[in-house]
């Protein structure tokens, strides 16, 4: 057989393959790839037993790394366990010492500059452990903070942070089966007085109270917002009872629910944001128990009424009134307001369409499961897990007795995105209450405001966690914004033009600011490669800092190319694809153990999991397939990611 010959045979043959995967692609809608399995999860559950009572999903930075590790919770606190994320997607389980139970806050409470975590305590108790934890060490470090901000069994169900006294520092709120919600004077170093206010229950004793806390009239302070009911099936009037409290400028909190145009009774409020982007806080429930979700729009005073046929698509019933919470932020990156909403059974993704109004999108976006956990709250987690700037989901696929989780990852179309670290003074370093603005480049016309708010309802917590709190904006086409923070008490704003899309910038109350470097994946010996598919987190490059560019490894360009260029490893087949071990498209040579392979590795959290190689036999398409599937992937994918700027 001739060399020419073979050479004829395969360039036909190349094409055929190329036009194969162009093929594909084209017939492929871009949604939410379900990758439990890939990212290491999967095995993680399956070590445990079947009947586990799992009860909180939630994405915080447990080792400071710069990326969303991953903690599952267990009800009855014996196998709660840890997960360390690569910064490109796949989780190991941790070792060392960390609580076990349920997550109820994350947030830096003793300013430190690690993310520390309030966990449950009892059940239904609060107990905060302080992160102690090294750098990027894979052994965990939080340690019991012991009785001196330990709350018993029933008396932190519903907590949020909150400058409630207005001196600078955070307070704890917490939720409580009894007559008052208790108030614990923060001292600005992570340390709560117990009991330093009362608030009393609108109506008595309420078994449980979820509470919001936002300056729902503009005029500066904090009010509440009160989701009050039975802890169990509606009977009678328990369809839901929504309390606002306003506060009058002194501290004082006064009931004036029907005043502000809100019904007194069927209606659960469970979550708040400026869902019409018109720069005031609007709220999120359900009326009368029923679906869709109903939306209350505040007119700018804190006036509400109700926005007609806000949510489409959702219909049946809730079953509690007291359980879940929503969340705005953006899915699709494309500048407009999304909602998850969670609640006893049922987890909602809402897509925005503009204007305050939304569409159930759960089937439409990768079939995400319509389940939330039933015993506990917790429904949902999301953050960017895989470093490409578009947020990534996880929730619950099954229920009561065999609760079953799955983690999708993000591959809609690539738009551009901002994330803003409020900064500020000591006290409240994470910003708690800061106001978010964000506009149209060189004009005053609003693109995104949020009141940053930290809450939780039992183990579900409305947001993702670092070290330094965080919120994330999709920007659409946009390539640049400005930005502006309103920090509390002091009222001080604090402005930024011209912000680089695709950056995370850091904007602080002293004046400071700059853009935040993204982390440096990690390739510890049993990873798999990274589930977004090719070499690293970058479109088959090296150790691409955060993944931000094909064929670099480094965000500044030095040492690496940040886009197309030289310095780096090349983006197809070359022998950079760090944990890829050359079975991905853009893997490259194998430079990580083969398939499946990886030894036990046990932490100090309750986990034992065995051959853990999160990717382990998933792709069997190797050399000359996977360089041609790697090609096609690369031009596919290469609009998706961030770039990363550091001045």
């Amino acid at each position: 057989m001739s060399r020419s010959w073979i050479a004829r045979f395969a360039g036909p043959v190349r094409i055929a393959f190329v036009g194969i995967c162009c093929a594909s692609a084209a017939n492929a809608a871009p949604t939410f790839t379900d990758v439990t399995a890939q990212s290491g999860i999967q095995a993680l559950r399956d070590s445990k037993p079947s009947d586990w009572w799992l009860s909180g999903l939630t994405f915080v930075d447990l080792d400071h790394d710069g990326d969303l590790d991953l903690f599952l919770a267990d009800h009855e606190g014996s196998v709660g366990t840890a997960m360390l994320n690569d910064g490109r997607g796949n989780f190991t389980p941790a070792g060392g010492s960390c609580p076990t139970t349920e997550i109820h806050l994350c947030l830096d409470a003793d300013e430190d500059g690690k993310v520390d975590m309030d966990m449950t305590y009892m059940d239904g108790g609060a107990k905060w452990w302080l992160n102690q934890t090294a750098k990027g060490s894979s052994s965990l470090n939080l340690v019991d903070v012991g009785d001196v901000d330990t709350r018993q069994g029933n008396e932190s169900r519903s907590e949020a942070l909150v400058d409630l006294n207005r001196d600078g520092k955070i307070d704890w709120v917490r939720g409580c089966q009894g007559q008052n919600f208790k108030v614990d004077f923060g001292d600005g170093k992570g340390h709560f007085a117990e009991d330093s206010m009362l608030i009393a229950q609108p109506e008595g004793n309420a078994l449980d109270a979820g509470m919001m806390f936002a300056d729902l009239d503009g005029d500066g302070d904090e009010d509440m917002i009160i989701n009050w009911g039975g802890y169990s099936s509606p009977d009678g009037n328990d369809y839901g009872r929504a309390r606002i409290l306003i506060n009058d400028g002194n501290g004082n909190l006064v009931e004036k629910t029907t005043e502000v145009g809100l019904p007194a009774d069927h209606l659960a409020i469970l979550g708040i944001g400026d869902v019409d982007q018109d720069g005031d806080v609007d709220l999120i429930g359900l009326d009368n128990l029923t679906f869709p979700e109903v939306i209350y729009v505040n007119d700018g005073h804190g006036m509400f009424s109700v926005l007609p046929n806000a949510v489409t698509g959702v219909t049946g019933t809730a079953e509690y009134a007291l359980w879940g919470l929503g969340t705005i932020t953006d899915l699709d990156n494309d500048g407009i307001a999304d909602i998850l909403i969670d609640g006893r059974y049922f987890f909602h993704v809402l897509h925005g369409t503009g204007g305050g109004h939304f569409a159930y999108q759960n089937d439409a976006w990768g079939k995400i499961t319509n389940i939330a956990e039933g015993s506990v709250d917790s429904g949902f987690a999301f953050g960017d897990i895989d470093g490409d700037g578009d947020l990534d989901l996880m929730g619950y696929t099954a229920g009561d007795p065999n609760r079953q989780i799955a983690l999708y990852r993000n591959d809609l179309p690539a738009q551009n995105w901002v994330n803003i670290r409020p900064q500020g003074l000591p006290g409240n370093r994470a910003g708690i209450s800061s106001q978010i603005r964000i506009y149209e480049a060189g004009t005053d016309h609003l693109l995104w405001f949020e009141e940053v708010s930290g809450f939780s309802k039992q183990a579900q917590q409305n947001y993702y966690a670092f070290d330094a709190l965080e919120r994330h904006y999709g920007l659409g086409n946009r390539a640049t914004v400005d930005v502006t923070v309103t920090f509390t008490p002091s009222g001080t704003v604090v402005r930024k033009n011209g912000v680089a899309a695709n950056t995370t910038v850091l904007i602080g109350e002293d004046g400071t600011n700059g853009v935040v470097e993204p982390p440096t994946p990690t390739t510890p010996s049993d990873s798999g490669a990274p589930i977004s598919a090719g070499g690293t987190a970058a479109d088959g490059g090296g150790s691409a800092s955060g993944g931000s560019s094909v064929g670099g490894s480094s965000p500044t360009g030095q040492g690496g190319a940040s886009s197309m260029g030289s310095g780096g490893s090349s983006p197809v087949g070359a022998s950079g694809g760090s944990g890829a071990g050359g079975t991905t498209p853009g893997g490259g040579s194998a430079s990580s153990p083969s398939p499946g392979s990886g030894s036990a590795k046990s932490g100090g959290c309750g986990c034992h999991v065995g051959a853990n190689d999160a990717n382990g036999g998933t792709h069997t398409m190797n050399g000359f397939v996977a360089v041609v599937l790697g090609v096609s992937w690369v031009r596919r994918r290469r609009s998706r990611r961030e770039r990363w700027h550091t001045g």
